[in-house]
């Protein structure tokens, strides 16, 4: 795996904890496991990359919340979708 990868998943878990343990308001499990499912999938293939590009834009849509936790992870998506 890449080093982006590597800081994008390190990225979504320090995100997954903080919405568990509440550090980024009330706790959200259904956040924290829409970021797990987002981050799960973001391997460098192209079927999984595409998977991934779906799920960070819900991510984004249904869990606004998580969008300064996953600064990096969300500029990655933008390239990605202006490519």
């Amino acid at each position: 795996m890449t080093t982006q990868f590597s800081t994008l998943l390190a990225e979504g878990m320090i995100a997954i904890r903080g919405l568990l343990e509440g550090r980024m308001g009330p706790p959200d499990a259904e956040a924290a496991r829409a970021v797990a499912e987002a981050m799960h999938n973001l391997q460098p293939n192209p079927m999984m990359l595409h998977r991934a590009t779906e799920d960070l834009v819900a991510l984004r849509r249904d869990f606004p919340q998580t969008v300064p936790y996953l600064r990096q992870t969300f500029a990655w998506l933008d390239e990605r979708e202006l490519a």
